[in-house]
């Protein structure tokens, strides 16, 4: 699991052009529209807003079908840690939602970075970073605010050594917090370019030892308890 991550910074003439044409969401907005050849953007604009982010994930099914299946994954473990904590309806729906596209920046991340399967250089790590700011670019127009900070922010850890660093405990929306967990259990416990899967105990244990650095320790809780509850056969301590 990554920690310590890096500040972004804007000095890299590799990724610079795409964090610039990212900066805004409207310029998001278009990069999609762009892709939904079937779809104007001003028919774009006025369809409900369920059916623009079926959009954006048929985009990334197309693009990359490894990350959107983990993005189905991890909406499913989000929502259930979601009901476990107590959320309202509501605030489970805006987290199924942040955690369906909370990988969707990936689409502009060049493949050969993106699925290289040995460890990446500096400069590619902070390239790979953006897909957090730029997929929030992406779906603030769509979605709202609140599913966008979501997906901002689910790489900032609860120490303030993630992505964006400075953003410390509660500071990170809680959406976030509970897409963080998911989604490092799911990297974790399928094969990736760059790692072969481990056990599902394994990942727990993983989860637990991150927790009050990496991860919030009220969604830990929550997290191995829904794991508890799906999977008995898992043995992971509390």
């Amino acid at each position: 699991m990554i920690t310590g991550a890096d500040a972004l910074t804007a000095g890299s003439p590799h990724w610079k052009p795409l964090w610039e044409r990212f900066q805004g969401g409207q310029a998001g907005y278009h990069f999609l529209t762009s892709f939904m050849v079937d779809m104007p953007v001003n028919a774009t604009r006025e369809a409900p807003w369920e059916v623009r982010v079926a959009s954006l994930l048929s985009i990334l099914k197309a693009e990359d079908e490894c990350t959107a299946r983990h993005s189905i994954r991890v909406a499913e473990n989000a929502q259930a840690v979601g009901i476990e904590l107590g959320l309202s309806p509501g605030e489970v729906e805006s987290l199924r939602w942040g955690s369906l596209l909370h990988d969707i920046g990936k689409i502009a991340v060049d493949p050969q970075v993106r699925d290289k399967p040995d460890k990446l250089t500096l400069e590619e790590f902070k390239y790979i970073k953006l897909h957090a700011h730029i997929g929030a670019c992406m779906a603030r127009p769509i979605v709202g605010d609140e599913v966008a900070e979501m997906i901002e922010h689910h790489h900032d850890h609860y120490d303030g050594n993630g992505y964006n660093q400075g953003f410390v405990g509660e500071d990170i929306p809680l959406g976030a917090r509970v897409i963080a967990v998911a989604d490092a259990f799911d990297a974790m416990v399928f094969d990736r370019p760059y790692h072969h899967a481990m056990s599902r105990e394994a990942a727990g244990e993983e989860i637990r030892q991150c927790t009050y650095t990496q991860f919030d320790p009220r969604v830990v809780r929550g997290f191995i308890e829904v794991i508890r509850k799906t999977s008995p056969w898992v043995a992971v301590a509390a």
